[in-house]
């Protein structure tokens, strides 16, 4: 019995899922855009109990929720109806606050209240919105390459997950968070490299929280492109995207 307890654990720990990022991804932009869309799963709980500023959440859906990620709490209140049928359509909901998430385990989840003001109830919803998510994102370092930061904003676009503005390099968090983004991406990347022969350049998107400042999830990717047609379909976008850019057409 200790034998297959043993071999059981193993299992576990082999196949837990691993966010450290700590080695570089191989793939394109798209690919970058779906796994930060990964980091905000459409999560709803309920608020269990307070002690201070230690709340604990019954969460459904928390697959894939993530330590430094905002949760929305809203309280439930009258129903409102059709002015014609008198059928019930749903209910008004009061924004509470925000929590941050600062631990998950197997029962619960431990989140914080951002900020001060409005009180947190037993009872009350939380979740992660179902709707686009307002989000900011910049490239520091990459002055050069423009088309690089407008194809990373149509690839997280393209998720459906996000509702992306673009900044300057020189912008901060509060800039963002004055624009109403509650996170902010920070898009880095060295010289070009020469991997497996192939053009490619190693890039890293750093997911800061605005409303704290904290960089909660950095996604290293070295990107590349998968075959031959798609290096020629790349080259023609970026020559276009420049003209555009620069007003000269052919």
């Amino acid at each position: 019995m200790q034998v297959k307890v043993f071999f059981l654990l193993i299992f576990l720990i082999l196949i837990a899922p691993d966010r450290s990022n700590a080695e570089a991804l191989y793939g394109n932009l798209d690919d970058m855009a779906r796994g930060i869309a990964t980091y905000f799963p459409k999560a709803s709980g309920v608020v269990l109990d307070i002690n201070g500023d230690i709340i604990s959440i019954q969460m459904e859906n928390r697959h894939g929720l993530s330590e430094g990620v905002l949760l929305s709490v809203y309280r439930t209140g009258e129903p409102f109806y059709h002015p014609v049928t008198g059928v019930v359509l749903g209910q008004f909901e009061e924004e509470v606050t925000l929590l941050e998430v600062v631990e998950i385990d197997r029962e619960r989840v431990i989140a914080r209240p951002i900020g001060a003001g409005a009180l947190v109830r037993p009872g009350d919803q939380v979740r992660i919105t179902k709707a686009r998510i307002p989000i900011g994102i910049k490239a520091d370092g990459l002055d050069h390459d423009r088309y690089l930061l407008h194809e990373f904003l149509l690839a997280l676009e393209d998720t459906g997950r996000f509702s992306v503005a673009s900044f300057s390099p020189q912008s901060t968090l509060e800039e963002a968070k004055a624009h109403g983004n509650i996170y902010f991406i920070t898009l880095t990347a060295p010289v070009d490299q020469l991997v497996e022969e192939k053009p490619s350049q190693k890039v890293v998107a750093r997911i800061h929280n605005v409303m704290t400042g904290n960089v909660f999830a950095e996604m290293p990717m070295t990107l590349t492109a998968k075959d031959d047609s798609d290096l020629i379909l790349d080259a023609f976008q970026r020559r276009l995207y420049e003209k555009h850019q620069t007003g000269v057409l052919e």
